[in-house]
């Protein structure tokens, strides 16, 4: 059970905790980060990472449900194998100069691991 998620939502990112009160709104292509608390006090938190390519999300009485059109899971995924697919879509554009135009769903994929790699850093910082 998650204890907070963030969901990128077309009118901008939207956080969720218990008691949040219902709603329905469509989501954006966006990373979702979502939070689980493992024990009573002070327990470790697990965060889980996704990409997630539009749909939508309902609250209800403490219910998420997250319909989505493309959900991508990065919550395994090292730094490491981030930066390797981010070194991989930067060699792309490198090579090709339409390759903005022709791969631009790739070059948004790259821009969200970007982001990820930047909230992972802030989470493990002291």
């Amino acid at each position: 059970m998650a204890h907070y998620i963030s969901i990128p939502c077309l009118d901008g990112r939207i956080g969720i905790m218990r008691g949040h009160s219902p709603l329905i709104c469509e989501l954006s292509f966006g990373v979702m980060a979502a939070k689980e608390l493992r024990g009573l006090e002070g327990g470790k938190i697990d965060n889980k990472y996704f990409i997630l390519d539009g749909g939508f999300v309902q609250v209800v009485e403490n219910h998420i449900t997250i319909l989505a059109y493309h959900a991508e899971d990065f919550s395994n995924t090292t730094d490491k194998q981030i930066e390797d697919i981010l070194q991989e879509a930067d060699e792309l554009l490198a090579k090709d100069a339409n390759a903005r135009l022709t791969n631009a769903k790739k070059i948004k994929r790259a821009d969200l691991l970007r982001e990820l790699l930047m909230i992972k850093t802030m989470e493990n910082s002291p």
